[in-house]
């Protein structure tokens, strides 16, 4: 965990964090990797806020795609207060 925030992914040097509850929409999670920080939008893989390399940005994408109703499914539980269910 970071502070507020349960890892719900944690591989290939990238990991997904959540604030409980979440500070704001869209559904998002925050993603770190090699020293950077991102808020991808969950429903769009968009990158809303921060900054990631590239090759991290399309990884976070990937993983966002494939696990996507179980994040959303997470974001929701954290919005009532529920720490969410890892993803990896």
């Amino acid at each position: 965990e970071c502070g507020t925030m349960p890892c719900v992914y944690d591989r290939n040097v990238v990991q997904f964090y959540r604030y409980i509850p979440p500070e704001r929409p869209p559904p998002h999670v925050h993603v770190f990797a090699r020293g950077l920080e991102g808020i991808l939008a969950i429903e769009t893989g968009a990158l809303i806020a921060g900054k990631l390399k590239s090759r991290d940005l399309r990884y976070a994408q990937s993983v966002i795609a494939q696990h996507r109703d179980a994040l959303l499914q997470g974001f929701r539980d954290a919005t009532a207060y529920k720490s969410p269910q890892r993803i990896d």
